[in-house]
């Protein structure tokens, strides 16, 4: 086990320039190598299958939320508001392909974006400010609706993404 973290030390990472980034990389290493090195055979399968299992389950249903949402409040209202039945189905499954189109892109640039808990602390930084500034505002002033709400966040979050990820995805082709 030592020899294993000595060599994933001494190991440059491709896609992490940090050190953090690459310590906590080799400390994952090391935690998989102890648990398949101190566990029963069959019982890291039967952990995998079961994360595998919970996570389709927890896709599957933001999928299907989101493209009803999708359906219902943007589509049919402003394009199709008497829509048949059989309409709407074909726009919830449009939106669902759409939705696990963009999901799988997104999956696939984490590693050139700085990895997954990088990711999610830059975004949840991101969106702190934009949402607490209006909402604090509004306090003070009656008429900040959520339509100005969704305005500021949303075009707060588009100009702080892009020198962000256009800097991270810059270090990483170079």
């Amino acid at each position: 086990m030592l020899a294993f973290r000595d060599a994933c030390a001494n190991r440059a990472s491709g896609f992490a320039r940090s050190r953090g980034a690459r310590r906590r990389r080799c400390r994952r290493r090391t935690v998989d190598a102890n648990f398949e090195a101190n566990t029963p055979d069959g019982l890291l399968g039967l952990l995998v299958a079961a994360m595998f299992s919970a996570t389709a389950g927890m896709v599957s249903s933001q999928l299907n939320v989101f493209a009803g949402l999708l359906t219902n409040d943007f589509h049919r209202p402003p394009l199709n508001p008497k829509a048949s039945e059989k309409k709407l189905v074909s726009a919830g499954r449009f939106f669902t392909a759409l939705i696990g189109l963009q999901l799988i892109v997104k999956t696939v640039l984490v590693p050139y974006l700085g990895g997954a808990e990088d990711l999610i602390t830059t975004i949840n930084g991101m969106l702190v400010v934009p949402l607490l500034a209006p909402t604090l505002w509004g306090i003070f002033n009656k008429k900040i609706g959520i339509r100005h709400l969704l305005i500021v966040a949303i075009t707060s979050f588009r100009v702080g993404m892009f020198p962000r990820f256009a800097h991270t995805l810059a270090d990483s082709e170079g």
